[in-house]
């Protein structure tokens, strides 16, 4: 059947924890069902990824 999420090496989630998959890279928003905090894997995961990114984007456009 596969896998539903990616791959993490030993340690990525513990090092990295629930914000450093998706914290900003300079001007570079994150987004994708990797990224999710609820259903990562998932279709769901990845549109709800995809409004916080954009929701992050236009909060640091706004004058």
């Amino acid at each position: 059947m596969g896998g539903n999420a990616c791959f993490v090496y030993p340690g990525g989630w513990t090092r990295y924890g629930e914000h450093g998959w998706r914290a900003p890279t300079g001007v570079l928003h994150w987004a994708g069902t990797e990224t999710a905090s609820v259903r990562n894997g998932h279709v769901d995961g990845a549109l709800t990824s995809g409004d916080r990114a954009a929701d992050e984007v236009l909060s640091v456009s706004k004058p």
